[in-house]
């Protein structure tokens, strides 16, 4: 026998009606629009309940329409263990988008333990289902299985202020699968590529969405991604710019090359705390030159590029600007050699010039010297001819000075 059980609503506010037969539910209200519709006020509250439909077995639902005006995260719709769950031609629309709180809180922006749909050792499958504004997530698949087809997932977001796109549609862990056979519209299609399906221990399987990288999926303007190098802090200034640039396994890579071609990289994990700004548009931040310099050699560039989901990498970013040894070029000979000439010419000359200096004043010292000589000779010869001259005089003087004998 089925279990099954329902949370009654208030019916002072609401006409609610539940039908049960062989294993099938069906919930409405009678709204005045004349609409078959299930409207969970804000007002509601589970209080011990663990959801407002516990299912503990088999059973399939279909039409069913839920408004949940419930904009708290702990709300949990449907809550299904060691059970099968099927649903069929419905819609499960949460909050509108206005009366929600942006927070700034980013905690649990990539994981999250919650979801209108629980799941735990279940299997379920959707068909011709939509699953919007769903702020506390679409499904939490704990060690289950979910097959979804031709069913929507759209604007199921928390509202996190600085990435404004981010969804919670499937949380699946503990060794789950989920299989996306068809989408009717909405995330994973072409007109919005990220899937917002979140796996930790998750076996994924699908022939339409990007299965590797199903959370989110970058996209990058090259045109106006930039790197400067700043010389006198020796760190380079990154900017990124494009969309759905999230903080959930985003990575910014710098890859260059080895002298012999073999690849090198370094993965730097973009988180809020390390850039200097950040939010799904713009990142900002600042990396040391060293981890550049590790990665260049003499005959490669080094790129910068992001790498998300299971290593898939977008289209390089830019060239980092290298500080390298200077060397000549061909161009810088045309113009080097008339200079390294004229500094030769002009060394010499300089050369020469001290050369005929220093020789003149040689020259002009040797000319005193000689002078000096010439002149101490002239008067050693004066000083000669006068001592002959006297010495002849005195001679001359004896000879005519008379001889006087005694007697």
């Amino acid at each position: 026998m089925n279990s099954v059980s329902i949370a009654l609503l208030d019916e002072s506010e609401l006409a609610t009606s539940i039908e049960q037969t062989s294993g099938s539910l069906r919930m409405w209200s009678a709204g005045p629009n004349g609409m078959d519709r299930l409207v969970i006020p804000s007002t509601a509250s589970l209080g011990r309940r663990e959801a407002m439909i516990v299912i503990r077995s088999s059973l399939e639902m279909r039409q069913l329409d839920v408004l949940i005006e419930v904009s708290s995260p702990s709300f949990v719709l449907l809550s299904a263990v060691n059970a099968v769950v099927t649903l069929k031609q419905g819609s499960i629309v949460g909050t509108p988008s206005s009366s929600r709180i942006h927070t700034d809180d980013t905690s649990d922006m990539c994981r999250w333990e919650s979801g209108v749909m629980q799941l735990v050792n279940s299997s379920s499958s959707i068909s011709e289902m939509s699953f919007r504004q769903l702020s506390m997530g679409a499904f939490l698949i704990k060690s289950g299985s979910l097959v979804i087809d031709t069913s929507e997932f759209l604007s199921n977001s928390p509202h996190f202020s600085s990435f404004p796109s981010v969804c919670r549609n499937i949380h699946c862990s503990d060794d789950g699968s989920v299989e996306v056979r068809s989408l009717s519209g909405g995330d994973g299609t072409d007109e919005s590529v990220s899937s917002w399906i979140a796996s930790s221990d998750c076996t994924l399987s699908s022939p339409i969405i990007n299965l590797d990288s199903p959370f989110f999926v970058p996209s990058v303007r090259r045109d106006l991604s930039t790197c400067t190098l700043d010389k006198e802090t020796d760190t380079y200034h990154v900017e990124i710019h494009g969309s759905t640039l999230i903080p959930c396994g985003l990575y910014f890579e710098v890859v260059g090359e080895s002298e012999s071609g073999e690849p090198k990289s370094t993965k730097i994990e973009l988180i809020p705390s390390i850039a200097t700004s950040f939010n799904e548009s713009f990142i900002s931040l600042d990396l040391a030159s060293s981890i550049v310099s590790n990665l260049s050699s003499s005959s490669n560039e080094v790129r910068g590029r992001l790498i998300h989901g299971k290593d898939v990498a977008t289209e390089d970013l830019f060239t980092f600007p290298i500080r390298k040894a200077w060397s000549p070029g061909l161009g810088t000979m045309a113009w080097l050699i008339p200079v390294i000439v004229g500094v030769v010419v002009f060394l010499m000359l300089v050369v020469l010039i001290i050369v005929c200096v220093v020789c003149r004043r040689q020259k002009k010292e040797d000319e005193k010297v000689s002078e000096e000589e010439e002149e101490e000779c002239t008067e050693k010869k004066k000083t000669q001819k006068t001592s002959q001259i006297h010495l002849f005089s005195n001679k001359w003087t004896n000879r005519q000075r008379p001889t006087h004998r005694l007697i």
